[in-house]
């Protein structure tokens, strides 16, 4: 049987993709990381579900965007958005899989957490995406 796409490489497919260069696209923060920007963070959360055990995922896939800067963090928060968005709209197979649906569960929008390093500043946003393999 084959198996369902993995929702964490494929966000990376995308967001690698749609960034190159421009910041640091991983899965986790390393525990030595210290306060490197821009960064993107990008991991399936717990929620969703597979619709079907074989061709479709549900994911509640989270973005987390840290920058120095206020409006350069909500601009590439953005761009994380559209390069999901366009994955889906255009259906673009990555090597991970692609999206069948796309729908936006939480805006990128700045927030402020509790020990944030001064000049920090953080922008979550959550994705359901549906994603085949």
């Amino acid at each position: 049987m084959p198996e369902l796409a993995d929702a964490d490489s494929l966000g990376m497919d995308i967001l690698r993709a749609a960034l190159g260069d421009d910041a640091t696209v991983v899965e986790e923060l390393p525990p030595d990381w210290v306060a490197e920007y821009p960064t993107v963070v990008g991991y399936r959360i717990p929620g969703g579900r597979a619709v079907h055990p074989e061709f479709l995922d549900r994911a509640l896939y989270q973005v987390d965007v840290y920058h120095n800067d206020r409006g350069a963090a909500l601009d590439l928060a953005r761009r994380c958005r559209t390069a999901l968005y366009e994955a889906w709209r255009s259906q673009t197979q990555f090597p991970h899989g692609s999206i069948s649906d796309f729908d936006e569960t939480s805006a990128p929008a700045v927030v402020w957490t509790p020990n944030q390093p001064a000049g920090e500043r953080f922008v979550p946003a959550t994705y359901q995406l549906h994603v085949c393999p």
